[in-house]
Order: structure tokens, then sequence, then C-alpha cells
């Protein structure tokens, strides 16, 4: 009776762990399945005039709510959502760039040496 019980402490044992493995198996493939995932569209709406005491230029403009222009960095989009927990930055990426060419003429007061070559983003957790 012994060595029957210590049997299915074992086979018990083995089920359990197995229960376990094919449940992380499982959240795993979730988890990666369906990662966060984000789309951003800028549409280019005409042109915003900002001007301080001394100084007016004009740029080309997309929706306010995403829109900031600084000398040093230029015109920038930016976005915050919610999320359901912490994000790396190092695993983040963007993909399915689509770009269009813009005229000098239609670039108004925005400098060329502000435009960067290639995609450059950021993000932070708050």
């Amino acid at each position: 009776m012994y060595l029957f019980f210590r049997l299915n402490i074992k086979t018990l044992t083995y089920n359990v762990l197995m229960k376990n493995y094919y449940t992380l198996i499982f959240l795993c493939i979730v988890l990666f399945g369906f990662a966060q995932q984000k789309q951003f569209n800028i549409a280019w709406d005409g042109y915003k005039v900002l001007e301080n005491a001394t100084k007016k230029i004009e740029l080309p403009a997309f929706n306010n709510n995403h829109y900031n222009y600084t000398q040093e960095n230029g015109l920038s989009y930016f976005a915050q959502w919610d999320s359901s927990g912490i994000i790396d930055p190092n695993s983040a990426t963007v993909s399915n760039v689509t770009y269009k060419s813009i005229s000098k003429s239609d670039l108004k007061d925005l400098s060329e040496t502000l435009i960067p070559n290639k995609l450059e983003f950021k993000l932070t957790n708050v």
C-alpha cells in the first residue's frame, strides 16, 4: 500500500507540473500574439502660423492634439495612450511607414536641416 501511494504522488506531481507547463506556454502565446499595437496617421492639413512678440513663422500643419514645434528640433508628432502595463522601450518598433515627397515651397519656414533622414521615435512610460 505504501508503494502504491507513493506512485500516485509522483503521478499527481507530474500532472500538476504538466498543467502548469501547458498554462505557461498558453500565456506566452497569448501575450506575444496580442502584443500592444498602435497605428498613427498624420493628416497634413494646410499651414499653421506660430508667432511671438518678435517673430512669426508659417509651418506645415496637422492635428493640434499631436503637434509640437521647437526651433531646436523642428516639427514633432507625439501621442499618449493608456496601457495595461509598462512597455519596454527597447522592444518597441515602428513598421509599415509610408513616406511622401514634399516640395521646398510647401515646407514654408521649416528649415530642411531639422528634417531627419530616417524615422526617429522615443517611447517613455509615465
